[in-house]
């Protein structure tokens, strides 16, 4: 297993005692990750094994638990789950949007929930679908806000900290539409120019 799925012991550790269910058998994460892996593997996605098990760890463990659900039962089939994870590959949704998507469809606990029809009817939409140019706008209109000629200033006296600080506001303005790496490149080079 350790081998087949590219995972340390401690990771192996963390799905087999994971207290996914109400008896804390974390064999049924371990069940529902290998499902998972499966499930990618058969729709040809290049998605790697350790992505998927950091999504499951990181974001859905704690998705099921906030509904009060377990793994013996999830709010989320392992399909759903997959198309998710699909559709951050495909960049139809944006890790951002990813993550509110898993909250929705577990909060919803519909199994025949189609996770792209509830991105589209939420209103998430990716960089694919927005002009570049309107990001452009976007970031210089932030960098040139009078709002923020004091963080402007402390940038370009060396701290450099400050673009999280840009790209938080961005984000904001974007809803999440952008990746973040994308923003940030358009900032540096925006900011360079200042």
């Amino acid at each position: 297993m350790k081998h087949q799925y590219n995972l340390d012991n401690s990771q192996i550790g963390l799905l087999l005692t994971s207290k996914g269910s109400k008896k804390g058998n974390g064999g049924e994460v371990l069940y529902f990750y290998e499902k998972i892996c499966s499930y990618v593997n058969n729709k040809k996605s290049k998605i790697s094994h350790k992505e998927i098990y950091l999504w499951l760890t990181n974001e859905l463990i704690g998705h099921i638990r906030s509904v009060n659900s377990w793994f013996h039962n999830p709010p989320i089939t392992i399909e759903q789950f997959g198309d998710v994870l699909i559709m951050i590959e495909e960049k139809k949704v944006t890790n951002v949007q990813a993550k509110k998507l898993l909250y929705l469809i577990c909060q919803k606990n519909d199994k025949t929930v189609d996770p792209q029809i509830l991105a589209r009817d939420s209103g998430f939409k990716t960089a694919d679908s927005i002009n570049v140019k309107s990001l452009q706008l976007i970031c210089n209109n932030c960098v040139n806000d009078p709002n923020n000629i004091n963080q402007l200033r402390k940038y370009q006296s060396g701290n450099y900290g400050l673009l999280k600080y840009f790209l938080g506001e961005i984000m904001r303005e974007t809803k999440g539409q952008f990746q973040p790496k994308e923003i940030e490149l358009l900032l540096i080079d925006i900011l360079k120019k200042k």
